[in-house]
């Protein structure tokens, strides 16, 4: 069943989720009405996918004959067949790969950590994230032809879903529901979904029912949902050029949990206890990529002084980028030019981490990934750091 929703996802957004590995763009897809009405009120989290930039770019080309030589040589089992039914999904949709457009998916972190209730499975993860999935595409699609699809990556896996088709506020609507999924079934999706189609099944929404059928009718009464100041914030922290981007905004709750953690690991872990203080003073991350010829990522956070910021930075030079340039070292035996680049950097109460991953560092990466999927191992483990000393008795 776990399988079954896995096909049921890349066939509804699976080139979206392709797209959000490495995505550039032209145009912000939060200028799509469609998409903007998508939005939900109070979203602390929000990822915004323009995946028809990114079709635009040199680098992209690069990438899709790096893939096209993984998937032909035929030593990742899964990749050849996850490429088998992402074609025969696109063609049951009527689109191809390069339609679709953006995707922009939101939601309310402060939700679940906010309940008493902590979410036991991915519908109560949904309810609570009030978790919304938006797409537009340049030819339209029809329930039917995602009913079909759906039919056939069932069938593939050996079972039959529930569908009924309908219409909400002006929508095409699509409900499908998987009857027979067993208890403790480790999938991110729960059992029953909405799909609505809107523009003329230009664009379309996806999530739980009263989730997707608030973003119907905001589309319909056209009216968008904002961006908090939080959101704005985080954005004007990444790059500017015009990218595919990740915001996140923490709450009260997440720092005061920071800060507990930390005052419990004061005697233990000295140095991890002040970089749990200082997550306690976080505000916003956003991660963010740009390109033409190379991919220029970055990943930045924000907190409440520039102290903290400088702890976070200290962090992450020792723990972070110094283990990952020596695994990936150890493990490709000879320097690539991302590891030139991976710098991180503080200015005033923002800390981040740049890089430039050029076709050289993407091949050597796509090599290193073959190896590992057929067997030959991944990255070491990077050495425990030593134990801090002990406070005297």
């Amino acid at each position: 069943m776990e399988k079954l929703w896995r096909m049921a996802g890349v066939t509804l957004l699976g080139m979206g989720f392709l797209s959000m590995t490495m995505v550039l763009r032209a145009a912000d897809p939060l200028s799509d009405p469609a998409l903007q009405s998508a939005l939900v009120p109070g979203a602390d989290l929000v990822i915004v996918v323009d995946s028809a930039g990114w079709n635009q770019t040199p680098i992209q080309k690069k990438l899709d004959a790096l893939k096209k030589e993984a998937i032909d040589s035929g030593l990742n089992p899964q990749a050849v067949k996850f490429k088998g039914l992402m074609d025969k999904s696109l063609k049951t949709l009527g689109i191809a790969e390069e339609d679709l457009k953006g995707v922009v998916i939101s939601a309310r972190v402060q939700g679940v950590t906010d309940s008493p209730n902590k979410p036991t499975s991915p519908r109560q993860a949904f309810e609570q994230l009030g978790v919304t999935i938006a797409f537009s595409l340049a030819k339209p699609i029809t329930s039917s032809a995602v009913q079909k699809a759906l039919n056939a990556a069932g069938a593939e896996s050996g079972h039959e879903l529930m569908f009924e088709k309908g219409g909400y506020n002006g929508a095409e609507t699509l409900s499908v529901v998987v009857p027979d999924l067993p208890e403790g079934a480790k999938s991110p999706f729960p059992h029953d979904m909405l799909l609505a189609l809107v523009d003329g099944g230009k664009a379309g929404y996806l999530g739980l029912e009263p989730q997707v059928k608030a973003a119907v009718d905001r589309h319909s009464a056209k009216k968008n949902t904002p961006l908090s100041k939080d959101l704005l914030d985080a954005r004007k922290s990444a790059l500017k050029n015009g990218l595919s981007y990740v915001l996140f905004v923490s709450n009260s709750t997440l720092r005061d949990m920071a800060k507990t953690r930390a005052a419990a690991m004061q005697q233990g872990n000295p140095m991890m206890a002040g970089a749990m203080q200082a997550l306690g003073g976080l505000r916003h991350v956003s991660l963010s990529a740009t390109g033409a010829d190379a991919i220029q990522a970055r990943a930045v956070a924000g907190f409440e002084q520039p102290a903290q910021a400088a702890q976070i930075k200290s962090i992450v030079d020792m723990m972070v980028l110094g283990m990952l340039k020596m695994m990936l070292m150890q493990s490709l035996g000879h320097p690539i030019p991302l590891l030139e680049t991976l710098q991180s950097n503080q200015a005033e109460n923002l800390v981040s981490i740049n890089a430039t991953v050029t076709e050289t560092d993407l091949k050597a990466l796509m090599e290193l990934r073959a190896k590992k999927g057929a067997g030959g191992g991944g990255p070491p483990a990077p050495p425990a750091p030593p134990a801090p000393p002990q406070a005297p008795k």
